[in-house]
Order: structure tokens, then sequence, then C-alpha cells
């Protein structure tokens, strides 16, 4: 097909895809709680994942799939004690299983909800099973379910940690997206942290024992605080109280805090953005080794085991003078002119997905 001999048609297939590929902002990923505190993180404009999607998960799709009833919710996650109290306060389903956790004294403690001794067996002995690569049945899946997923979906979405926020098991990024969210996930898992700290030097804990995190194990030591003597149970109106104080702290105060613990974490995040955002694009193309190319119709898909993507109409025909030597630069000008965005939309995520590489 001659990019000269573009149809009308093809023109509205490429604009149609366009559509579903548009780039939106990181913070309608997140949760709001932190809106104020990482505005300019909050307004990053990220590729929107189209292929790890929790309305339509990968994972639970086919009826053989070991996690039809978990999705990637087979994980018992971490709550800080201020996310608890401000799910308190909402009128969520999660709230109440919230109360419930509390009432019984089942991992809450001092710091926030933490699995409780028969969660935490049960992802010991799926994780010594996932290490040792035995197979992972859906008994195994089903038996970390989520105390907060409740038929498809997160009771607790707007209070979530960071690490539930930034969980994709694949990304239209390829490995660059997701070296970027296993950043982001590590730079919102230390905020947490930063946070947890602050408002545990503010609170008037008075009998209660007071315990830090260590910023290089996170969260996981609440296998420590589990197995000794050192967890404190912790009521409702504590909670409360550690969300007041993150209410009523100035904003800014959170800002240079995070700014001073954690500016080299945020440099790397930021390098890892960049790249997902703008790879680099080499001049001259070809398909990479491994890849499988499949035309049904007037559409191509290519993938591989990093991901794949489909082309349709006018797109293809971009490609395949890139395919034949054109420079990739030349191409994606002349896209241009066909109001078509071929490098944002198509040449990115092929290159992402390491579907072509330079020649």
């Amino acid at each position: 097909m001659n990019i000269n001999n573009i149809t009308d048609e093809q023109k509205n297939n490429a604009h149609s895809e366009e559509i579903q590929n548009k780039l939106k902002k990181l913070g309608s990923t997140l949760i709001p709680l932190y809106q104020s505190i990482l505005p300019d993180l909050y307004d990053w404009q990220i590729p929107e994942e189209t292929i790890a999607t929790c309305n339509n998960c990968v994972l639970a799709c086919k009826p053989e799939s070991g996690r039809v009833d978990t999705k990637c919710c087979n994980y018992k996650p971490f709550l800080p004690a201020y996310h608890v109290g401000a799910s308190l306060l909402d009128d969520n389903k999660g709230k109440y299983r919230i109360i419930d956790k509390i009432d019984k004294k089942e991992g809450a403690g001092q710091l926030g909800l933490y699995a409780n001794k028969l969660e935490f067996d049960a992802l010991s002995a799926f994780s010594k099973k996932n290490i040792n690569k035995e197979l992972l049945t859906k008994v195994d899946n089903d038996s970390i379910l989520c105390g907060f997923y409740d038929k498809g979906q997160c009771t607790i979405y707007n209070y979530r940690n960071g690490v539930c926020s930034t969980f994709y098991c694949s990304s239209v990024g390829g490995n660059v997206g997701m070296n970027f969210w296993n950043a982001l996930k590590s730079f919102l898992t230390n905020v947490e942290v930063t946070i947890t700290n602050y408002i545990q030097n503010q609170i008037n804990l008075d009998s209660i024992k007071r315990e830090e995190f260590n910023t290089k194990k996170g969260f996981s030591y609440f296998e420590r605080l589990n197995e000794s003597n050192n967890l404190v149970t912790a009521n409702q109106e504590y909670y409360l109280q550690c969300y007041a104080i993150f209410q009523k702290t100035d904003k800014s105060v959170f800002i240079e805090i995070i700014d001073k613990n954690l500016k080299e974490e945020y440099k790397k995040l930021e390098a890892a953005y960049q790249a997902f955002l703008d790879p680099e694009i080499p001049n001259k193309i070809k398909i990479n080794e491994n890849v499988e190319t499949l035309e049904i119709g007037s559409t191509w898909t290519l993938k591989n085991k990093i991901g794949n993507v489909e082309l349709n109409g006018v797109a293809i025909s971009f490609l395949k003078a890139a395919l034949a030597g054109e420079s990739t630069k030349s191409v994606c000008d002349k896209s241009t002119l066909f109001g078509i965005n071929f490098r944002e939309y198509y040449l990115k995520p092929l290159i992402l997905n390491e579907l072509v590489i330079a020649e």
C-alpha cells in the first residue's frame, strides 16, 4: 500500500486507534490522598495501560485460570494507619471489613493493618511454592485472596497502598513500562513510610510503645512484628487520630520531608518516567526476532512475550514504509500531513515492546 494513496476510511480507522491510545494523567490511577502532596507527579501524562486492565483482567479472563476468582489480588496488603483512619470516615464497603479486622484484633497494629498470623502463614506457603516453581493452583490463589476484594472489585480502592496502586502484570511499555511502575511502587511505599514515621512522632501515644520503620525494609517487616510482642493492638479512635494529624499538617511539611528523604529515589523515578514516555527512536528499524505477525483482513498484530501492538489501515502503510528502509523521521513527518501521530501511538509502543529494533 502506497502512503500517497491513503483513503479517508483508512484515516478514520487510524484515528479510531489513536483515541484508544491517548495519554492519561497518572493521578487518575492513584489514590486522592496524596494529590496535594505530590501535585507534579499526579499531573504526569502516561500511556494508558490497555493490556492489563482491572475490569477486563487477563489473569482471570479464562475459566481455567487459577486466578479466576482473585485476579491479581492474591495478596495481603499493609494499610498505613492514616489510610485506615481516612477509610473509617468514608461510607465504603471496605470500612466495615476494616472495623471487623480491628474488633477481632487481627493484625490491627500501631503502624496500620497487617496480615494476621494465619494470613501470613498462607502467604509464606504460597511464596515458597512460587519460589520453587511449583504449580500454583486455584486453591493456592484463593488461600491468599485479599480481605478487601469483593466480586471483582476493591472495597478500599481510594485508600489502597502504593503496591496495589501500581501493580500491572504487563505494560503497553513492555519492560520499560514495568520498570516505571516498579520505580513508582518503591517511591510511593517510601512516601507511606516517611509520613507514617512523621505521624508516629506527632501522635500522643501515652502507654502505646512507639515503633519506627526501617525504611530499607519498608512495611515488609510485619513478619517480625507479628512474631514478637512489639505489635500493639490499636482501635478505631487511634486510627482516626492518625488521619486527623495527616489532615491538619500543612502539606508543605510533608513535601519538605519527602524531598529531604526521597530526593534521589524521585530522580530515579523521573528517569524511568522519561524512558516510558519518550523512548529513543532509531533512524532505521526492522522487526525483531521471535516476533509473530498476524494479518487478519486490514489489521496487523505484532506480538512477542513482552506485549503486542495492533495496527489498522493507514498505520500499516507507515510501518511498511519504515520497514522498507525509509527513515522513521520521514515516516513520522509524513504521518502528520494525514493527521496521524504515527510516532506517538504506533512507533513508540512497537519500540517499547521490543517488537521493532534498530536496523
